[in-house]
């Protein structure tokens, strides 16, 4: 008997995408089970890849809750121990003026948006 699996991922791309340093025009590859494969740069229209508008960042699910002025204070801090195969959930960041999202920093925005995607 042969088995066939399908190994379904999930691309979740934006503007910046801030791990362990600020990337401009990169998607987030997830596995069929949440768990982080890498970030790689969005040079052309991926099928199946969902585009969102601000920062994603990418945060290990065992962290707890967290809020939008935590996640812009303390990103590279949240984001140093993501290694291939833990799980993470994705969070997007609006509201960020993309000068200050290209720094990986926001010096200014005090009524942002966090989204959990």
């Amino acid at each position: 008997m042969i088995f066939l699996f399908t190994l379904i991922m999930r691309r979740v791309a934006a503007h910046y995408v801030w791990c362990k340093q600020v990337y401009r025009m990169h998607y987030i590859e997830l596995d069929d089970e949440g768990a982080f494969c890498g970030i790689y740069p969005l040079n052309e229209e991926i099928a199946g890849t969902a585009f969102y508008d601000g920062v994603l960042v990418p945060v290990l699910s065992s962290e707890p809750a967290i809020c939008f002025k935590q996640v812009v204070e303390f990103w590279p801090a949240l984001t140093e121990k993501i290694i291939c195969g833990c799980p993470v959930s994705i969070y997007r960041l609006s509201g960020i003026p993309l000068a200050s999202a290209k720094l990986g920093a926001d010096y200014g925005c005090s009524d942002g948006h966090i989204e959990r995607l």
